[in-house]
């Protein structure tokens, strides 16, 4: 696998992994608190609307208590007792007293009949055995709306003289239910402590709830008459069941689930269309930053490769790049250039050794014959001076045609040995520029390690925070509950509870804003958490890519190390054939030294020829001697030419 596909491995796939778990945390979490969110609304909503039942159950019996309580202790007559109960009706639309021994008062005016025993109804029996206000049943009236009546005692001392009562009209109660906005289209229905439906859309208070066909209602049913607010749900739907005061009645409210769940479902199309649309950039972002690593390192690790199997063939072209890993390429092409230079240069040097050896040879073949000839003509010097002069001068010219030869081969040696050395320079300075970047890709890493112990600081605060949170969630709640509280007894207060009740549902509210805030900022602390929590994994994913990025610059280092090898080896060649050359440039001067030194003594053989025979004869020998180095000279450096133009082979330049 290459650097590429590692780094979209390594990093594509825990991106998709993560992208896939916060998306189903995200839409598990939403769902759960629109759940949570629906349950505390529509609790509160059935506590103000049993709220609001109770108060008008209330002020019935208030009103009922307060007659009764007067007329007990303040003896009032029949006749006053009949205006007080049309005073009554006319603002409670209901108001009637049953004596035991005098006619029935109906306040509303009804025409009653004259055998009307009001001693034998209920309401009047259960007032008898209580010294408080009794409520009846709920029962249907004659136009079929249910109502249930209320009845006090009133008493002179401890005798009952006469009940007072009135009825409580439920069709305000179900008008009040029927108009009641749970969502879009919940519904109300309240019950009686049998179980009965005071209200339904549906069913009247003939149908009770384990008649109906309803499994679920019947399922839900032990909830709902716990005797506390409870919150339940069904396969299809969501119930929030409150008790109304102390009547023993239950209001329930009805939502239907998918109603609930709308906002999570087009929460979740959103989403989706983000994370994929995310996923989408995110990829082609890491599939950039891949390719802009790993292009550049391939290239370079395939181009060293090559040269370092002695194919010079290839130029690799400079980058713009100004990064590490432009420089690296840049170097590595400026040092493959210097290299191709000097293994082309050492070649033709090879050549030219070649051909100097060769014209250096034959000429030192030619002045050992010529000096072989003069020391077999030493006997006949005298009568041929002349002929021993041009040949001496026919020897020095050769002689010097060989030293000049020497020189330019020594010159040419010499120019190889610059633009070796400025190879080795070249070679040392990519090896630096690839340790400085080692070192830079060091300093990377230990910049990831420090964002990563950042994250989990963070990690750390955040739960901090969510703590607060919660405990303010804590605090709203109850500051709610008080508000409900104080709201219920500022009702029960009646007119002088108004200012109160208004008070209180103004800290309600607020304490619903506080507690959505909260749950806004608890819900944004999660996402955080994981997104740091991913963030954290992936900064230890992109630790592990700089390592092996510092691992594949070492091994382009070590091949570095292996070319620097290879051109030291051949710098040391290349210095010993200077030093080998510049002998054979020594051995020939003295060799034309010893020639003119011939010329000289045969200038003057004509007069001195007898005296000059044993110096030309020394001479003679001499020059031999000094042919016989040079012969030596020439094979070794003809040897040397041989041996660096086998070492250039391995090299390819064309």
């Amino acid at each position: 696998m290459n650097l590429r596909a590692k780094i979209m491995a390594l990093v594509g796939v825990p991106l998709i992994c993560i992208f896939l778990i916060m998306l189903g945390t995200i839409y598990w979490k939403a769902s759960e608190s629109i759940q949570q969110v629906a349950s505390q609304e529509m609790l509160q909503m059935a506590n103000v609307y049993a709220a609001n039942i109770n108060t008008a159950l209330q002020a019935k019996s208030r009103t009922l208590e307060t007659v009764t309580r007067l007329w007990s202790t303040k003896p009032t007559s029949y006749e006053d007792m009949t205006l007080g109960a049309k005073e009554f009706a006319t603002q409670n639309s209901d108001f009637f007293v049953g004596f035991p021994d005098k006619p029935f008062i109906d306040g509303a005016g009804y025409d009653i009949p004259s055998d009307f025993d009001a001693t034998s109804r209920g309401w009047y029996k259960d007032a008898l055995s209580s010294n408080k206000v009794c409520q009846s049943s709920v029962y249907k009236a004659a136009n079929g709306m249910p109502v249930m009546s209320f009845s006090s005692a009133i008493r002179d001392g401890n005798t009952v003289v006469g009940v007072a009562g009135c009825d409580l009209n439920l069709s305000l109660v179900a008008d009040m239910l029927s108009k009641a906005k749970v969502y879009d289209t919940g519904k109300a229905f309240l019950l009686t402590k049998d179980g009965n439906f005071i209200y339904h859309e549906k069913y009247s208070i003939d149908d009770s709830i384990s008649s109906v066909n309803e499994p679920e209602l019947q399922t839900l049913a032990p909830a709902f008459f716990s005797g506390s607010s409870a919150f339940s749900e069904s396969a299809d739907s969501f119930y929030a069941s409150t008790p109304v005061g102390d009547s023993g009645w239950v209001l329930v409210l009805r939502v239907p689930q998918s109603e609930v769940f709308a906002s999570s479902r087009a929460l979740l199309g959103i989403m989706v269309g983000i994370a994929v649309a995310a996923f989408i950039i995110l990829s082609g972002i890491l599939f950039y930053i891949a390719r802009l690593i790993s292009v550049p390192v391939e290239d370079l690790a395939g181009f060293a490769a090559t040269v370092a199997q002695g194919d010079l063939r290839k130029t690799a072209l400079p980058v713009e790049r100004t990064d590490e890993i432009g420089m690296l390429h840049n170097s590595f092409c400026n040092m493959t250039h210097n290299l191709r230079k000097l293994i082309r240069q050492v070649s033709e040097v090879a050549g030219h050794i070649a051909e100097s050896s060769a014209d250096l040879s034959e000429n030192t073949k030619e002045a050992a014959q010529a000096s072989e000839y003069t020391a077999k003509s030493v006997a006949q010097v005298a009568d041929a001076s002349r002929a021993q002069s041009e040949t001496i001068s026919s020897a020095t010219g050769l002689m010097q045609e060989s030293s000049s030869s020497i020189s330019q081969v020594t010159d040419v040696i010499s120019e190889i040995v610059d633009s070796a050395k400025a190879t080795e320079e070249a070679t040392r300075e990519g090896q630096t520029i690839l340790s400085n970047t080692i070192s830079k890709m060091n300093s990377l890493k230990d910049g990831t390690v420090a964002v990563t112990d950042t994250v989990k600081e963070l990690q750390s605060s955040a739960h901090e925070v969510s703590s607060i949170v919660e405990m303010i969630t804590n605090i709203s709640e109850q500051t709610n509950l008080l508000a409900l509280n104080a709201a219920i007894e500022a009702a029960r207060a009646g007119e002088h509870g108004k200012g109160f009740s208004v008070v209180a549902d103004e800290v309600r509210k607020l304490a619903e804003q506080s507690k959505e805030a909260t749950q806004n900022i608890s819900t944004l602390l999660g996402s955080n958490a994981v997104q740091m929590d991913k963030t954290f994994r992936a900064m230890e994913e992109q630790t592990t890519n700089v390592e092996e990025s510092v691992e594949e610059i070492h091994r382009s280092g070590e091949k570095f190390a292996a070319i620097a090898e290879l051109i030291e080896g051949l710098s040391g060649q290349i210095n010993h054939i200077a030093e080998i050359a510049a002998s054979v440039q020594k051995t020939s001067h003295r060799a034309v030294s010893s020639i003119e030194n011939i010329k000289s003594g045969s200038s003057d053989a004509d007069t001195k020829m007898q005296e000059e025979v044993s110096a030309i004869s020394s001479a003679a020998e001499q020059q031999s001697a000094a042919m016989s180095e040079i012969a030596a000279a020439s094979h070794t450096l003809s040897e040397l030419g041989q041996e660096l133009q086998q070492a250039t082979k391995q090299f390819r330049l064309s």
